[in-house]
Parts: structure tokens; sequence; C-alpha cells
């Protein structure tokens, strides 16, 4: 103990001449631990005392602070004192950068919508948030954002983009499984209707929607961009990396539908509600729901309706489908419409449903390569062709039909190219399309998709149907 003392006495008369200089620093230090206060009792340090920083901060004008503010080796500021500006703005990198306040440099970014919804959780109604949200959007031309999370909607979203015609908006989450819309059941459909003002050609130009999901159970639309009566044409649209997600069993539940969509970008997964895997039959009306498309280019999965995609109304002309992916529904691809003109599937994969391609009308709509795996019974790869054609090599859709009687005509409904070997019997004429081609026997003759042939005849000859590869 003895020499314990000892050491603090020499210890004591070390730092006694500099203890006057350090009293005023240390005001404002505080030690709580009982340990070190006895310590610097032994030490015979001065007392210590412990002083409140407060700032004020946030609003107009919270520019000062009172208290003690020491840690840069400068004397103390004591009462108030006018914060620097540099505390309070933002110079990027890089020579010629200007200095910036960080309130202008934080309002530059997207609209989060979590500014206008606190809750994305999916418990409370963001449908007024939301529409608050785009009109800013709208207003102030900026991105807007939909962060991690669900954000419900218990009213229908008409969003109209007439205020921002030539230049669109661009609406962007975290990820197709993270930032999720949701929709209440029972909102009116359709429950997200991107529009134009209800005015013949209407234009309106640009916009993205991409990397979030839409959800809900709506008996009709899900989502729709543009009007049934065709008045706003949507140009140059892309809607990437979207899940739209209408799981109503409904007869007329539509996932996604796109009026008068010219020359877009569509790469989405969009489902239907449900498939009957027994019976090879989809729930609801369709999972693409095409009404006068133009030139766009689609890519991602159909499936789980009645229809995967299905072109239907208007005029759906010259798009290209590249590696679609349908299967699970009641009919793969649908066309019905004598408007559907020269559209092309390239690869992709038409499976499990009752039909692959039911063409009742159109023409010029070519499949090339398509991996068909429809199987089981009851099922049909193709049971109308109409305007079909057919390129895929693995795939043999042609069968030889039965002769027919003198001069009636066949046609060619493989929806491939076809070559007809007429031979043997008594020939008088062969017509093509109602042009006389022959009138010997013995012939040949090619048969595009859609063609027909009639060959008359005293003795009947024979005859062979042979797709060209």
């Amino acid at each position: 103990m003895s020499r314990l003392v000892s050491v603090l006495s020499v210890l004591v008369s070390a730092t006694r001449a500099s203890v006057g200089s350090l009293s005023g620093r240390f005001q404002i230090i505080s030690l709580r631990s009982t340990t070190w206060s006895i310590a610097f009792s032994i030490l015979c340090l001065p007392t210590l005392t412990y002083a409140q920083l407060a700032v004020s901060g946030g609003g107009t004008g919270a520019t000062s602070l009172s208290g003690y503010l020491y840690g840069n080796g400068t004397s103390p500021i004591t009462a108030s004192a006018t914060i620097p500006a540099t505390a309070s703005s933002f110079t990027q990198l890089g020579t010629g950068a200007l200095t910036r306040s960080l309130d202008a440099k934080a309002k530059e970014n997207a609209l989060s919508l979590l500014d206008y919804c606190s809750d994305n959780t999916g418990v409370t109604d963001c449908s007024t948030g939301i529409g608050n949200w785009f009109a800013e959007g709208v207003a102030l031309k900026k991105a807007l954002y939909i962060p991690a999370g669900t954000y419900r909607a218990a009213s229908q979203l008409v969003w109209n983009l007439h205020p921002i015609a030539s230049t669109g908006i661009n609406v962007f989450g975290d990820g197709r499984a993270i930032s999720i819309i949701k929709f209440d059941s029972g909102v009116t459909s359709p429950a997200w209707n991107i529009v134009g003002n209800d005015t013949p050609d209407e234009s309106l130009d640009y916009s993205r929607f991409e990397n979030f999901q839409v959800l809900g159970s709506i008996a009709g639309t899900l989502m729709a961009f543009g009007r049934d009566d065709f008045n706003d044409a949507m140009n140059e649209f892309q809607l990437n990396n979207l899940f739209i997600f209408n799981t109503s069993t409904n007869g007329s539940a539509v996932a996604l539908k796109l009026n008068y969509f010219l020359n877009g970008l569509v790469n989405v997964d969009a489902n239907g509600g449900g498939f009957n895997t027994t019976t090879n039959v989809g729930s609801g009306y369709a999972a693409l729901y095409c009404n006068q498309c133009f030139m766009n280019t689609f890519m991602g999965s159909y499936s789980l309706s009645g229809n995967g995609i299905y072109l239907s109304n208007g005029f759906n002309v010259t798009n290209t489908f590249l590696n679609t992916d349908t299967e699970a529904n009641t009919t793969d691809i649908r066309i019905d419409s004598a408007n559907a003109v020269s559209n092309t599937w390239v690869g992709g994969q038409i499976s499990l449903a009752t039909y692959g391609i039911n063409a009742t009308a159109g023409s010029g709509n070519k499949f090339i390569n398509i991996n068909n795996a429809i199987t089981g019974t009851g099922t049909a790869f193709m049971p109308n062709s109409t305007g079909v054609w057919l390129e895929t090599p693995n795939f043999n859709n042609v069968a030889t039909p039965t002769l027919p009687a003198s001069g009636t005509a066949v046609t060619n409904t493989s929806g491939q190219k076809v070559l007809v070997a007429v031979s043997g019997g008594a020939v008088s004429l062969v017509k093509r399309n109602s042009t006389w081609l022959f009138a010997v026997t013995n012939v040949t003759v090619i048969l595009e998709p859609g063609d027909t042939i009639a060959v008359t005849y005293s003795s009947a000859p024979s005859w062979t149907w042979t797709p060209i590869r």
C-alpha cells in the first residue's frame, strides 16, 4: 500500500503543472463510472462535469445550435452560433462541380411512394397516396419509385398521361417479387388503367414501367393500357420485368390488356387464376389480351388462363413474339380477328393446354421453330390454322386428305407448305386457288398454307401430301 501511495504522489506531482491548462477542456466530459471517478480523485484531477449539446434541426432557418462544441482542437463555442454552409450543402466530386443545397440534391431523385403512403405492409389503403404520388410525378416530370413492400389499393387507379403525352413517365420498383401494388377484390375494372384523353388521335409516348408486381383478384381486367375505343395510342412504351397476376377465376378475368399499343417492348409474366391439369382447362379469359397492337416485341410468359396470348379486335399487325412461354391455358395462342396479319412467333414453347394454336381468322401469321409440347387425350396442337404458316422442322402436321369428288376444292389447313403429287387416273384439269394449272395427270403442285387445290377427273387419280421443309 505504501508503494502505491508513493507512485501516486509522483504522478500527482508530474501532472499538477499541466492540469491547469487542461481543466477548461475537460468540462464537458462525463465519466459516469464510479471506478474511474475514484481514480481521478486519487490523482487529484479537477472535478469533471457533463453538458448536453442541443442542436436545432429541420424546418426553414434551422441554422443555430447551443451548448459547447469540441472535437477540432479549437476554443469552445458557447451560446448560439451559425452552422457553416458546408454542413447543409452538397458538392459533387470532380473539377467544376457546383455546390448545391442538400434539400435540392435530395429532391432531384425519383419520388418515392413511401413519401405519400407510409404503410408498405399492405394493411392501409394507399389509393389516395398513390394518386397524389402520380400527380406530383406528372407535375414535376419526375420518375416514380416503388420501394420494397406491398401497397394496398382499395380503389381503381386511373392514370391520365395527357399532360406528359410527349415525354412519358418512368415507374419502377425494386423487383417484381419485392415491390407490389395489391388491389382489393371488387375494385372496378380495369383496376389500374393507364390512358390519355378520350379524344381521337391522342398520342402518348415513351413511358416505362418496370421491376414491380401488380396483384389482384378482379372479375375483369387487372391492368390495362389505353382505352377500348382506341382513342389514345400508346407509342413506344416499355413494360419490363413486370409480374401481373389476376388471381380471379371469373370467365372475364384478364391479367394485362393492351389497347392501341404501338412499337413497344413487353417483357412480362402475366398469369390468370389457375389451371386444371386433369381437364387442361385454364381459369379466366386471357393472360395477355391484344386489342389493336402494332409492331411490338413481346417476350415473357403467359399462363393460367382461358387464353395465354389472345389477338382479337382491331388491327393486330407485324408483332414479334420472341421465345414466349405459353402454357397452362385452355388455348395457348388464340387468333380470331381477320385483321390479325403478319405476326411472327420465333422459338419459345406451346405446352400444357387443350389447344396450342387455335386460329379461326387472320393471315400470314408465322410460327418458326416452336417447341410443341401439347400431349394428352382430347388435346390438339392446331385445331384451326386459318392464316397460320408453320415452319417447325420437327413437327409434321400434314396428313393426306381423301380425294374429294371431281372438281371439288380442298384447302391446305396444315399450316405448312405442302407438295401435292397427283398421279394416275384420267385428269383433265388441276386448279390452285381457282387458277388453271394443268390439264394432264402425273403433276405436282405446291400449296402454301390456306391455298386450295381442285382436281377434275373422269377416272380418279391418287394423290399424296408431303410437307416441304
